[in-house]
């Protein structure tokens, strides 16, 4: 939903309610920053006891090593 912050915060909401309780990590993830920083949001996690979330970020270190990859097995 880019460009359209209101209907992406209901839908977001809406779901987060039907969603079992672990799926609130959602919020911390930064491509979700412009959602959680929304007033109703912030409330929603309020009301649940879950203001002021970290965000979830790759230490700068994790992001520049190279992936190496193992055979099965070893």
């Amino acid at each position: 939903m880019v460009g359209e912050q209101d209907s992406a915060v209901v839908n977001l909401l809406e779901r987060m309610d039907a969603l079992p309780f672990g799926r609130v990590i959602e919020f911390r993830y930064p491509r979700n920053e412009s959602l959680r920083s929304d007033p109703r949001v912030q409330e929603w996690l309020a009301e649940r006891g879950l203001a002021n979330l970290p965000e979830i970020r790759t230490p700068e270190a994790e992001r520049t090593r190279p992936l190496v990859l193992r055979e099965a097995g070893e």
